[in-house]
């Protein structure tokens, strides 16, 4: 996202409908999402609608040439129905 644009609540909005719309039309049972463990902005999105976290994952991704820790969430439908 544009820096101009940040801290203004799009992602928070955008994250809402799309997990609104992955567990009530797609009937996903749970998502995952990962963050750099520094980067604190990216776990208060997360908490707002409900993602836990699970643990740490050392050296998860390459990124700006070297392996970076990661936070990883989930987020689970307990409306989830078997079809």
């Amino acid at each position: 996202m544009d820096k101009n644009e940040q801290r203004r609540g799009y992602m928070t909005e955008v994250l809402g409908v799309a997990i609104k719309y992955m567990f009530e039309i797609q009937n996903i049972h749970r998502i995952m999402a990962n963050y750099l463990v520094d980067n604190l902005a990216s776990a208060v999105v997360l908490k707002k609608p409900g993602f836990v976290i699970e643990g740490k994952a050392a050296r998860y991704l390459r990124i700006a040439g070297r392996w970076q820790d990661h936070v990883l969430t989930s987020v689970t439908n307990t409306q989830w129905m078997e079809t």
